[in-house]
Order: C-alpha cells, then structure tokens, then sequence
C-alpha cells in the first residue's frame, strides 16, 4: 500500500509530548508498517538497520515508540489504526474490483477495443 489517511488532529493529540526525533521514529515505523502492510519484525538489528536508526538515540527512540503505541505479538509489533487504515484500503479495493467486473460483465456493456490486425 502506498496512500493512508493521516488525521493530523489526532496525531497531534496523542504525540504532542514527543521529541523530534521520536516523531520521526514514530513517522518511519508507520511509513514501514503502511509499506510492507504487515507488523513491524520483532528482530530489532533487522530493524533498526532497514529503517537507518544507527545511532543510539536514534535507537532509543525506536524503542520508546514501539512500547507506547505499537503492541508485541508473535506476528511482530502491531497497530491497530494502521491495521485499520490497511483494511480500508482493502476492503475499498475490493469494492472497486467487484464494481468493475459487474460493470465488464454486463451485457450491455459494449465490447472492448480490439486492435485491427
């Protein structure tokens, strides 16, 4: 997936209190989840080295984020707001996919252009 809606009310409201560097931690881990449209991997040197954190405050940061607004599964760290916002998406594909095939299979729908050969 590459588009999610950001409600930037919200995400002020819950993030206010963080340092520069966590947003961007927080934005990246998000950007990450959004991406790959799967939870965060648990192995945190995979992590920290496909997301550029290399220093140790950059690290920390990391961290700091994945305690508060993400949750340790087995599947790896989840979100659930982008957990939504990737269902969203699906389920608007989806909409979108039956939409046209209905609209293809239509008998009145006209063929489609065929190159002359």
């Amino acid at each position: 997936m590459h588009y999610y809606r950001k409600h930037v009310k919200d995400y002020i409201a819950d993030t206010s209190h963080l340092t520069m560097i966590e947003h961007g931690a927080y934005n990246i881990l998000i950007d990450t989840y959004v991406l790959r449209e799967k939870p965060i991997t648990l192995d945190k040197e995979e992590l920290y080295w496909s997301i550029a954190a290399r220093t140790e405050e950059e690290k920390t940061a990391v961290d700091l984020i994945l305690k508060h607004f993400f949750e340790e599964t087995k599947a790896g760290y989840r979100h659930k707001r982008i957990e939504a916002e990737i269902q969203f998406c699906i389920d608007r594909s989806n909409i979108g996919k039956k939409g046209a095939k209905k609209r293809w299979d239509s008998k009145s729908n006209a063929d489609p252009l065929v190159p002359s050969t």
